[in-house]
């Protein structure tokens, strides 16, 4: 009989258990994703774009973003995974994107700044 109660007590709490860490993990994974996107600025980077022609986009892939650790104290294993990757995965995507625009704007302002300077120097007439 007592090996029937302890087994009926762990059917009927082995569940909330689970459920209780994947709501850690859901809400982890929430959280990362919010203070990712609070704490990266997409301006900054689309400038950086700008300024390095959009290389900068590699910058994610060689150095990963730093999680801030005191939002971590006194949370579970799951909800620690679950924000750090969410947290790094943002920031990166953030970052490359407005890297990306950024090479985008530079690029596309040779190219135009390009074909202004060909137009000029084709429209003048040369004087012998």
């Amino acid at each position: 009989m007592k090996n029937l109660i302890i087994i009926l007590v762990l059917v009927f709490l082995f569940p909330t258990f689970v459920i209780a860490q994947e709501q850690d993990k859901l809400q982890g994974y929430a959280d990362g994703e919010r203070d990712a996107t609070y704490e990266t600025s997409g301006t900054t980077w689309l400038l950086v774009g700008c300024l390095t022609g959009g290389f900068s986009w590699i910058y994610p892939e060689i150095a990963t973003p730093s999680v801030p650790q005191s939002r971590l104290v006194g949370k579970s294993e799951a909800y620690i995974a679950a924000y750090t990757d969410s947290y790094t995965a943002k920031r990166k995507s953030i970052i490359q994107k407005n890297s990306c625009i950024g090479g985008i704007i530079y690029w596309g302002c040779f190219a135009v700044s390009y074909v202004i300077i060909i137009s000029v120097g084709v429209s003048e007439p040369t004087t012998y």
